[in-house]
């Protein structure tokens, strides 16, 4: 018993109480101060571009980038980094979505914007062959009337074998 009274456990918890705040600490500094610092400058994007629209109304983008950007950097971000850019950029993608869904703003409206990639045009349907399904049973096709015979036909689909059923190459 006298063991248990001079064994310093004062100087122990002391010790444990040091880690548990140091292993805190670093759990803050690395997800829980990011995440509230995102979410207050996402909240910060919302409100200058509301602000910007509020002012300078509709069709007047680069004005309302500059307020919002002013606004923001009276606020104490960095307007020059990327990330307050494409905070500001996803607030405004918000409230077009929403000035669309509410019938305020039209989509057409909206001037066309330069894509990253090209929207390449579908296919050409290819015309249906004089022949559109395979013989059955060995029953010849029945040519289509609509098709000219004479006109040759190019994408012809490739047609099994009528004795054994399998596709045969020529």
């Amino acid at each position: 018993m006298e063991f248990i009274r001079e064994f310093p456990w004062t100087a122990i918890l002391s010790v444990l109480v040091t880690i548990i705040s140091i292993i805190f600490k670093r759990v803050f500094d690395h997800n829980v101060k990011p995440f509230l610092e995102r979410k207050g400058l996402s909240e910060a994007a919302a409100v200058a571009v509301n602000a910007a629209e509020a002012v300078f109304g509709r069709f007047r983008g680069e004005d309302k980038m500059k307020y919002a950007l002013e606004s923001l950097k009276l606020d104490g971000w960095n307007i020059e980094s990327t990330v307050v850019i494409d905070a500001i950029k996803a607030a405004w993608q918000s409230l077009d979505l929403t000035q669309i869904a509410v019938g305020i703003k039209d989509k057409e409206e909206e001037p066309a914007r330069a894509m990253e990639t090209p929207v390449e045009e579908p296919a050409p349907m290819i015309e249906p062959a004089c022949f559109p399904e395979p013989p059955v049973d060995d029953v010849a096709p029945m040519i289509d009337p609509a098709c000219d015979p004479e006109e040759p036909v190019e994408d012809v689909a490739p047609m099994p074998d009528p004795a054994s059923g399998y596709f045969v190459e020529e």
